[in-house]
């Protein structure tokens, strides 16, 4: 029987971000659903994100990034705000475990270990990182290097 993956730490994470946040807070306190909080919420977008993405990979779904969303707000009745927010905050978590990488070489060292990071003074934003030499691009400028 394959073990299912244990997503307490992510949820844990994505709870505190939406907390300090302050939008997803005040969206629950506008529900009248006593049964809804902050932890189910976030549990129910991380898991139906997953569940989405398992779809894609057997070609049941078309995978955008909007369709995901739209997946998930049928399935729930969160708005997508929300859900973009949870699911922004769920790849910030990815991004500092060392998930999620790029396909390229480092301009300085041509070290093949790209990061993308999150940026911590934009929504939303985030850069690329060199794990060897620790040199910072932003995507505009990996993206013009990669296409020279």
């Amino acid at each position: 029987m394959e073990k299912s993956y244990d997503y307490t730490k992510e949820i844990n994470y994505v709870v505190e971000r939406a907390i300090a946040e302050g939008s997803v807070p005040r969206y629950l306190e506008q529900k009248s659903d006593s049964k809804l909080d902050m932890k189910k919420l976030v549990s129910d977008v991380i898991l139906l994100e997953e569940q989405f993405m398992t779809k894609v990979e057997e070609g049941e779904e078309f995978g955008t990034t909007d369709d995901e969303h739209n997946y998930i707000a049928e399935v729930t009745g969160y708005p997508i705000e929300t859900i973009e927010l949870v699911l922004w905050f769920h790849e910030c978590y990815r991004m500092a475990d060392d998930c999620i990488t790029l396909v390229g070489n480092c301009q300085k060292c041509d070290g093949d270990v790209l990061y993308f990071r999150e940026d911590d003074d934009v929504l939303y934003g985030c850069f690329i990182e060199c794990g060897q030499c620790g040199e910072k691009y932003t995507l505009e400028q990996m993206f013009e290097y990669e296409s020279d």
